[in-house]
């Protein structure tokens, strides 16, 4: 199963597309993905459900964060209400630390991305702050992922050798 990990949809304050046109894009231009999962900046989108938008397309749709922190965004799967209640998802000043230990208290992932770019990348804290203690996983391709645009999807994505 490929997934793309990392998009946002006008639900963050700059994605520009709407999940539908994603899923439109994605068929229209055959992109070979599965899915991909919606990482709306500091917040969890509880409202929307995208289940039938999923089989209208044969897409898996899925939800998960993206979170900013002193080492910059941090990509935040497998939310639950419990972990929702344990940070601020809105905070930007959260610390890194303590999102990492919310996650794996809770059964999360926390993922620092794009950790090249200027400000809002892990590399771009390192001197000051030092290697982080308990990140296990690093978005590593850039340019790849992190759609806000439909043309965007699809770019980088992860296979799984499972169904998600």
């Amino acid at each position: 199963m490929i997934i793309d990990l990392h998009a946002h949809s006008i639900k963050s304050d700059d994605g520009r597309a709407k999940v539908q046109n994603y899923c439109q894009w994605i068929k229209a231009k055959e992109i070979a993905i599965d899915g991909f999962v919606l990482t709306e900046h500091r917040q969890f989108d509880d409202d929307s459900d995208y289940s039938e938008l999923g089989e209208k397309y044969g897409l898996t749709i899925l939800k998960g964060a993206e979170v900013e922190t002193e080492y910059g965004h941090v990509l935040v799967f497998g939310v639950t209400p419990e972990l929702q209640q344990a940070f601020d998802f809105s905070n930007i000043h959260l610390a890194l630390a303590d999102v990492i230990a919310a996650c794996d208290a809770h059964g999360a992932v926390a993922v620092p991305c794009h950790p090249g770019r200027k400000r809002v990348g892990m590399a771009a804290h390192l001197e000051e702050f030092g290697v982080p203690d308990g990140v296990r996983i690093v978005e590593v391709f850039n340019g790849g992922s992190n759609a806000h645009i439909v043309s965007h999807i699809g770019r980088c994505a992860k296979k799984f050798e499972q169904p998600v």
